[in-house]
């Protein structure tokens, strides 16, 4: 089995736009199947943030699929219905797996826009919402010195190198109870 979500989706929406393009009723109800299935394809993150979610982790933020479901899996019917390949359906379907952070609230008023038949764009649901896009910035919430014996380290990624060990390695040496990594400590210092 192709472990590939997008491209399995790809073939999903293939099958159905095959078995029902020609019934309105049953098509209709096979795009609501393909508007779930891009929900459940993984989030493909842009790089931005909303300015007012800016400084929080990725855990206390929402994943915004700021191209529309629905309207997105209509087109890929519409590609199927056009000759498109799996291959370049898979690749449309990705497309639109692709998220903003932002706050919940933000998600929310999002929604009276996003059901605007005026709102051409993304970008102007977002300006009429009041949401501005910014880079965004991995937020690290735990930072720690490393200790081993009486030598210190900034981070993980050091210690790994010089031990010829992978990170999580490295973390697990410093989170576990054995005696045999006892002088592998962390502190946290924020």
């Amino acid at each position: 089995m192709n472990t590939d979500r997008y491209a399995n989706l790809a073939l999903l929406a293939k099958t159905l736009h095959d078995a029902h393009k020609n019934d309105e009723l049953l098509r209709k109800q096979a795009i609501g199947l393909i508007c779930d299935g891009i929900h459940q394809c993984p989030a493909i993150p842009s790089g931005l943030v909303s300015f007012a979610a800016k400084d929080r982790t990725v855990s206390n933020l929402t994943k915004e699929h700021f191209f529309s479901r629905k309207i997105s899996a209509r087109t890929i019917f519409a590609l199927y219905d056009r000759g498109a390949s799996i291959q370049r359906v898979a690749a449309f379907i990705k497309s639109r797996c692709r998220v903003h952070y932002v706050t919940k609230q933000e998600n929310m008023d999002l929604v009276k826009y996003q059901q605007n038949p005026n709102m051409k764009t993304w970008r102007q649901e977002y300006k009429a919402a009041g949401i501005v896009l910014v880079p965004y910035i991995k937020k690290n919430t735990k930072q720690y010195i490393y200790k081993i014996g009486k030598t210190e380290y900034n981070n993980i990624q050091d210690i790994a190198n010089k031990y010829g060990i992978t990170p999580m390695v490295a973390r697990y040496r410093f989170s576990t109870k054995a005696k045999k990594w006892s002088d592998w400590t962390r502190e946290r210092i924020n």
